[in-house]
């Protein structure tokens, strides 16, 4: 495992001098012919706050060989998949919402169960998540299109407005 200080270093800001900048490998910074870390090479490498962050790092003595292992799926290999499925599930945890994803599984779980025509369900699932041809999302999609509404002819056409509050 390489230690990037240069990059580090550029990003932290900080001045480093007076600091061995000669690692370039993590083993560099163990006791001679083990996989303990040497306090002394720890402490002359990095800050002293740093210096206990990383001899709290446990180093598995059972491999030789650094591995490279992906923890989005059960055995460790990378899938395009689980790239996905870890990049949609930080976009719902970092956008704000008014339920939780459990509430919101099962809503929709109950919708799925009502008898209606497909139709509807899908009307009901493109209503909930904005995907109809509203003015609204067609001028955000650069669609050169007049935005006012056509029933009032007064204000934006939004999907509140239009099926909703405009008379």
């Amino acid at each position: 495992m390489l230690l990037c200080m240069e990059e580090y270093l550029a990003s932290s800001g900080g001045d480093r001098e007076g600091y061995n900048l000669a690692v370039s490998r993590v083993c560099d910074l163990f006791c001679t012919n083990t996989k303990t870390w040497d306090p002394s090479k720890l402490a002359a490498t990095f800050y002293p706050w740093e210096a206990e962050m990383v001899s709290r790092v446990q180093v598995s003595e059972a491999c030789d060989e650094d591995l490279l292992v992906w923890p989005f799926t059960t055995d460790g290999s990378y899938c395009v998949r689980s790239t996905y499925h870890f990049l949609a599930l930080e976009e719902w945890n970092t956008n704000p919402s008014s339920s939780t994803m459990i509430e919101q599984k099962c809503l929709w779980k109950k919708l799925w169960k009502i008898w209606s025509p497909n139709k509807i369900h899908h009307f009901m699932w493109r209503t909930a998540k904005d995907f109809l041809s509203m003015k609204q999302n067609l001028c955000a999609q650069h669609v050169p299109i007049n935005e006012t509404c056509d029933q009032c002819g007064e204000q934006r056409e939004t999907l509140l407005r239009s099926l909703w509050l405009c008379d």
